[in-house]
């Protein structure tokens, strides 16, 4: 560089209002500066000697633009000054520059993280009737709230977010109330319809043991029917062999009577066998009275029990109507003095109203 050159170049250095002399003792100064995690101390130092050399830069590139000067070659040299003045400063304001963004980044981090963690346990306060999505019994949702009603909510651990914290912790146990409350009701209601239905398959149980027993008992009276039955074709065959045997003799003794007396013998014969027909015939119907009777008294007792098994199964309004209907057409007694007679018409008159009231009622039912 020439003389004139030299010059030049210190009088646009001299522009600029600082020394390259202050500007390597600035950097020379803060060289040993740096950010040192979770230590604010350094950060503060950093940040000032930023701002510090901020200023610097840009006051030199501000009063380098208010230089304007024509000749081409004064503006030359006073740009490359200023770019000499500061080289020595600019790369530890870009190194400043990015410790300081990178504890900014890793403080950031930090709050963020906190904050989210605060976030995970009050969601986790808001799941807690979600833990109950699949309708767990009534003692299991009251561990659930229990259990959320000894979370404690403090500050230190909640911090700013601890109204919110508190109001879902309230917000959950409401819902988890009405959530036990619900699933009491049901229970309660279910031990109800499992009662009833264990009553229903008790009575169907004693209704098919009745049915069998009743059946058991028809049965012997069929077999037994029968048996009579062949018992009575055996005496009316024995009858007939009978008859068949009086008419033989009969014939025998009409061909050899011979005398009145024959014939007075043949009669008395005739009646005596007669007699004795006349007694089976009405023992044979006895008989058949009797294996009639027990068999309508077997079909009426299957039926009344088929009739039972029935109404137990029915509903109580059916039952009511079956119950009340039973007394109106019981069968009245024959009373012959007016008064008696006047005391069942009354009693009569009684169990119609009360059996159209009770139908009435049950249709409100």
């Amino acid at each position: 560089m020439s003389d004139k050159e030299v010059v030049r170049y210190e009088k646009a250095l001299a522009e600029y209002n600082i020394t390259p002399e202050k500007v390597r003792e600035m950097a020379k100064e803060y060289e040993s500066l740096h950010v040192v995690p979770d230590d604010i101390k350094s950060y503060k130092a950093v940040h000032a000697a930023k701002m510090v050399l901020t200023r610097v830069r840009t006051g030199v590139d501000k009063r380098r633009k208010e230089l304007g000067v024509d000749a081409y070659a004064w503006i030359k040299t006073k740009d490359g000054a200023a770019k000499d003045l500061l080289e020595p400063i600019i790369p530890l304001e870009d190194r400043f520059k990015a410790e300081l963004s990178a504890e900014d980044a890793r403080i950031e981090k930090i709050e963020t993280d906190r904050v989210q963690a605060i976030r995970d346990k009050i969601e986790e306060i808001k799941n807690y009737p979600i833990k109950n999505i699949n309708n767990r019994e009534a003692s299991l949702i009251n561990a659930l709230i229990n259990q959320l009603f000894c979370l404690e909510i403090t500050p230190e651990e909640y911090q700013e977010f601890k109204a919110e914290a508190i109001q879902e912790k309230e917000d959950a146990l409401a819902l988890l109330s009405q959530q036990h409350a619900d699933r009491i009701k049901f229970e309660q209601e279910e031990a109800v319809r499992k009662a009833e239905s264990e009553r229903l398959e008790k009575v169907r149980k004693e209704q098919e043991a009745e049915a069998a027993r009743l059946k058991v008992i028809a049965d012997e009276q069929e077999a037994a029917r029968k048996a009579q039955e062949m018992e009575a074709r055996k005496e009316r065959e024995a009858i007939e062999e009978e008859k068949i045997k009086i008419q033989a003799e009969k014939d025998k003794i009409e061909a050899t009577k011979k005398t009145e007396q024959d014939r007075k013998a043949m009669a008395a014969f005739e009646k005596e066998a007669l007699e004795k027909a006349r007694i089976r015939a009405e023992q044979e119907a006895k008989e058949e009275a009797v294996r009639k009777e027990s068999a309508r008294i077997a079909k009426e007792e299957a039926e009344k029990a088929e009739h039972i098994r029935k109404t137990a199964l029915a509903p109580d309004k059916v039952k009511l109507i079956a119950y009340v209907d039973a007394l109106y057409w019981l069968d009245f007694p024959a009373l012959k003095d007016d008064k008696a007679k006047e005391i069942l018409n009354n009693v009569r008159n009684r169990l119609t109203k009360i059996r159209k009231g009770v139908k009435d009622a049950v249709g409100r039912l």
